[in-house]
């Protein structure tokens, strides 16, 4: 078995959002986590919305320098849809190096939903 690399990034619809929401109503409260590192990842990205116990969160997810990783975080929060949260994640690997708590909160607007990896 050979590895490889994913060399392509996926994209995800507006159309695909909706068609699942209708398994949401039944869900607790939320939230749902849409992982964006180019523009390209989500089309029709203004039109998504939440429901009342799902939290839509847009969460920059990309790895390199604290430079890139900042640029790319306002690309994805620049055309956030009414109401989404914003997310950032860190590498512990990737990253070079991983941000601070600190680096990682001190973005405009200050993300909502960290994670590392």
């Amino acid at each position: 078995m050979s590895s490889s690399i994913c060399r392509v990034a996926a994209s995800v619809s507006l159309t695909r959002f909706e068609n699942s929401r209708r398994f949401w109503r039944d869900l607790p409260p939320t939230m749902l986590v849409v992982h964006q590192f180019t523009a390209s990842m989500i089309t029709n990205k203004q039109a998504i919305r939440g429901t009342p116990n799902v939290q839509v969160v847009i969460h920059m997810d990309g790895f390199g320098s604290l430079s890139l990783k900042r640029n790319s975080y306002a690309r994805v929060v620049v055309d956030l849809p009414a109401g989404a949260l914003t997310g950032w994640k860190n590498f512990y690997n990737e990253d070079q190096p991983t941000p601070t708590a600190q680096q990682t909160i001190d973005n405009a607007p200050r993300p909502t939903f960290i994670s590392y990896q």
